[in-house]
């Protein structure tokens, strides 16, 4: 997916998994003005993220889209994820060492 664009999330059918596909604005207002600055920045600088899901797993990649209920990070082999927001407790720009 391009830098910079909103997604959008649509079931496909009953245990047939989700389609992600790029949409020109977003259909809801249900993401908050500070997660919308911070989220449009990190996709224009490029920033790998680090995500904290709630079972404490670690995710890294770049931002490359989101909606109201999902983001989707790219790690380095361009390997795109599509995670939901409501398994997430923590997201910041990763440390390297």
């Amino acid at each position: 997916m391009a830098s910079g664009k909103w997604v959008e999330v649509v079931p496909r059918g009953q245990g047939e998994g989700v389609v992600v596909r790029p949409v020109a604005e977003p259909t809801g207002a249900r993401h908050s003005r500070a997660q919308e600055s911070i989220f449009q920045r990190w996709m224009h600088e490029q920033v790998v993220v680090a995500c904290v899901t709630q079972n404490g797993d670690r995710i890294e990649g770049r931002l490359s889209g989101y909606d109201s209920y999902a983001v989707v990070l790219t790690d380095a082999e361009g390997v795109e994820r599509l995670i939901f927001k409501h398994a997430l407790l923590e997201m910041r720009p990763a440390v390297r060492e």
